[in-house]
C-alpha cells in the first residue's frame, strides 16, 4: 500500500540568462576616443636616438599630427544620429589643414603598405568605436578601469613614423630646418662646455651632447643618400622633341 510520500533528490538548476559586456567600457571616466586622420607640415621633424630591434637609429623622423573628426567640432559636420563620421564630414577641416601647409595622410593610401588602414579601433559596450593609434593596446580591469600600454607602444609609433618617411608619405627634411635644429644643439653644447669648466663633474654632458650632435649629422647625411637615391630611381620624362617643318606629332 503506497504511503503518499514522495522523494525528489537531485533539483534542478535555474537557467539564467547571463549578458556579459563586449568591448571597452564607456562611462563618465572613461570616454571613446573619435575617428581620426594624420597630417604632416614641412617643419613637423625630430630626431630620435633610439635603436630598433636590429640595432639601427631610427634618426629624423616625421612629427605627425592627428586630425579629430569629433562631430560638429573643428569644421567636422554632424552626420546624424547612429551614423558614422566619413571622409566626406571632414572634408572642411582637411581643406583647412591643407591651407597651411599640412599634407594628409589618408588611411586608404597604398603606399602605407601594412599600415594600411591605421585607424583601427576597439567596439565598446554601448555599442560604438573607441578609435586607437598603431601600437595602442588596452587592459580592461574588472572595475572597468581601462590600462594603456605605454613604454611598449613607442617602438611601433616609431616604426610607423619611419614608414611614413621612407614611404614618401609626408614632406621631405628641409635642409633649413636641419640646419636650425643643429644650430640649437650645439648652443646647448656651448652652455654644458662652460658648465664643465665651472664644474668638472657635469664633464659627461659635454661628451653626450657632443655623440648626440654627430648622430644627428651622420642620420642626416644617410637620410640624403636614401632621399637621393629614391629621386633618382624615379622615371624622369623626356623633354618633347623639336621638329622643324611645322609637323605635329
Amino acid at each position: 500500500m503506497s504511503s503518499g510520500i514522495t522523494r525528489l533528490n537531485q533539483p534542478k538548476k535555474r537557467q539564467r540568462d547571463i549578458e556579459e559586456a563586449v568591448g571597452l567600457p564607456v562611462s563618465r571616466v572613461n570616454k571613446p576616443a573619435a575617428p581620426f586622420i594624420y597630417a604632416h607640415y614641412p617643419q613637423s621633424w625630430s630626431w630620435e636616438g633610439r635603436t630598433d630591434e636590429n640595432g639601427k637609429r631610427y634618426g629624423w623622423l616625421p612629427r605627425l599630427k592627428k586630425i579629430t573628426a569629433t562631430p560638429a567640432a573643428n569644421g567636422v559636420s554632424d552626420p546624424g544620429r547612429g551614423r558614422e563620421v566619413s571622409i566626406s564630414h571632414m572634408r572642411k577641416t582637411l581643406d583647412g589643414a591643407v591651407s597651411k601647409g599640412g599634407r594628409i595622410i589618408y588611411p586608404s593610401d597604398e603606399r602605407l603598405a601594412d599600415y594600411q588602414g591605421y585607424d583601427t579601433y576597439y567596439d565598446t559596450d554601448t555599442g560604438g568605436k573607441w578609435f586607437v593609434e598603431p601600437g595602442q593596446e588596452a587592459t580592461v580591469l574588472p572595475t572597468g578601469q581601462i590600462l594603456w600600454n605605454s613604454d611598449d607602444v613607442i617602438p611601433a609609433v616609431l616604426d610607423f613614423r619611419r614608414h611614413i618617411r621612407d614611404a614618401g608619405l609626408g614632406y621631405p627634411l628641409m635642409r633649413e630646418f636641419f640646419l636650425a635644429k643643429m644650430a640649437t644643439e650645439r648652443q646647448k653644447l656651448s652652455r654644458y662646455v662652460e658648465m664643465a669648466g665651472r664644474n668638472p663633474g657635469l664633464q659627461h654632458r659635454v661628451e653626450a651632447q657632443e655623440e648626440k650632435i654627430k648622430h644627428m649629422e651622420a642620420d642626416y647625411l644617410e637620410y640624403g643618400k636614401a632621399l637621393a637615391g629614391e629621386q633618382e630611381s624615379k622615371p624622369k620624362r623626356r623633354a618633347p622633341i623639336k621638329r622643324s617643318g611645322g609637323h605635329k606629332e
